[in-house]
């Protein structure tokens, strides 16, 4: 099922609200967008969500929807769209009475919609929350040209807001916009960190072109908020690829079954555009990439992977390295404890310090070969997910890395003999290898057998990018696997 199709069909009746996606990784909030009673003249993208309760049943309905293959319950097509037309029956009952244009003139990027569950009558318990403090930690160009002075970027043109056109959202922070000349593009925003976006936007513009890597902003888009002298970056403009996600794609192979499976070819092209990306990003001083996984990237009309998101905030758990895993029980390094772009030491409101390495601090404070070895674990889960056209996905039950009833990884299929050898080796310090030895063919053993693939202690240095590189090419350029 495409949920977010699904999602947006069940809000069609809806004059003013259509409903876009869900996102379950940090708001359990829908996607909502409000319409303009023009078509062609649509508002610009708000990034406007609806948050439902935790006790409320929908989030039930809609995260089993969100992950099938790992859901003990079918949800069918009508059940999401009557729950996405009384969601947007209720959204459009409180804008009757509201002058909704007006208010989102001046309304945060990522405003809230809450809907309490347990209230009655069509336009009961809708409330609006701006996001007010992501508005107090915006900055103006002219501040983002001074911290970044020392590395002589060249800036793009800037583009007003109010000049784009949402069509479609793609995620809580990202939008296919129009442009003014009527190009079709990608707008990121933020909803939540404005420091990531700025941290990203720097280095999108420090870095070299590469063909596997999301190309440098077309624009800086700029917005006009309330009690600022000067206009305030809210986000940038990107290429945008008609190919869609990988997760989507994948996601598509295991509904569609033989009908869309992907040539070994194309695999194998996939991935080694990937470790070109992630060796180009090292070549830059101080570059990584600590966000690897699916939806983060995407295909191009020509069938090839480009890398998209360069904000350096880690991942999920089941991608990390356990290296990498935040602990809440981890002292903070004197050095940050007393430096002066530590946040907690700087003006309220004012987040983004210029980091050197950005803020997830198990990449920032590594070393480059810890730093290839962490991507490279990561790297051998979308490589697991290429070969066996799986997604990694997990319940929101599931505690994130360890083992559990719905685990897929790491189960071969459709894997070559030699790559299901390097993928343990890569990621045999994760948890969910358990105990078990390594499924290699028996003239391989050996190699198996003495290590054995089981949990080992988080510290061991595992491959880097290069040594994989190298392996591929030994398996594929020779014809095996």
């Amino acid at each position: 099922m495409d949920l977010p199709s699904e999602l947006s069909f069940g809000s069609r009746h809806s004059r003013h609200w259509r409903i876009e996606g869900f996102s379950a990784d940090y708001y359990n909030a829908l996607y909502v967008t409000f319409l303009a009673d023009d078509p062609d003249a649509q508002h610009p993208p708000y990034h406007l969500l609806c948050v439902l309760n935790d006790d409320d049943d929908a989030l039930d309905t809609l995260f089993a929807a969100s992950y099938p293959e790992t859901s003990e319950t079918v949800i069918d097509r009508q059940t999401i769209e009557c729950l996405a037309s009384s969601i947007a029956s209720r959204l459009e009952a409180w804008s009757r009475r509201r002058n909704v244009p007006s208010l989102l003139e001046s309304l945060t990027m990522g405003s809230r919609f809450h809907l309490d569950s347990d209230t009655n009558g069509e336009d009961a318990g809708v409330w609006l929350c701006p996001n007010i403090e992501l508005e107090r930690r915006y900055l103006s160009l002219s501040r983002l040209q001074q911290l970044w002075e020392p590395l002589s970027l060249e800036m793009p043109p800037t583009l007003r807001m109010e000049e784009l056109r949402a069509v479609r959202r793609l995620h809580d922070s990202v939008s296919a916009v129009l442009l003014p000349d009527g190009t079709q593009a990608v707008f990121k925003g933020a909803v939540r960190v404005v420091a990531r976006l700025y941290h990203e936007l720097r280095e999108l513009l420090r870095l070299p072109s590469h063909p596997n890597l999301i190309s440098r902003p077309s624009f800086i888009v700029t917005r006009q908020v309330p009690n600022r002298p000067e206009a305030i970056v809210c986000g940038f403009i990107l290429q945008y690829h008609t190919g869609g996600s990988l997760v989507n794609r994948l996601k598509d192979c295991a509904a569609f079954g033989e009908k869309s499976q992907l040539s070994m070819h194309t695999k194998v092209k996939w991935i080694f555009q990937l470790i070109s990306a992630l060796k180009h990003i090292h070549t830059c001083q101080g570059g990584f990439y600590s966000d690897l996984r699916l939806d983060n990237m995407v295909i191009t009309e020509k069938e090839d992977i480009v890398l998209v998101d360069l904000e350096q905030c880690g991942s999920a758990r089941r991608w990390l390295h356990p290296n990498a895993w935040p602990s809440s029980s981890d002292e903070e390094p004197k050095a940050w404890e007393e430096s002066p772009i530590n946040p907690a030491h700087m003006p309220k409101g004012i987040f983004y310090s210029n980091p050197q390495s950005g803020y997830f601090k198990p990449f920032a404070h590594a070393t480059d070969p810890e730093r290839q070895m962490m991507e490279n674990y990561s790297l051998a889960k979308v490589m697991w997910c290429i070969f066996e056209e799986q997604t990694n996905s997990k319940t929101y039950l599931d505690v994130d890395g360890l083992p559990g009833p719905h685990c897929v990884f790491p189960k071969f299929d459709k894997t070559p003999w030699r790559m299901r050898y390097w993928i343990w080796l890569c990621t045999r310090v994760s948890a969910e290898w358990g105990d078990a030895e390594c499924t290699c063919r028996p003239e391989e053993a050996p190699v198996c057998v003495m290590t054995g693939a089981r949990m080992q202690q988080g510290s061991e240095v595992g491959p880097g990018l290069l040594e994989t590189w190298k392996y591929l090419q030994a398996t594929f350029n020779s014809g095996q696997g």
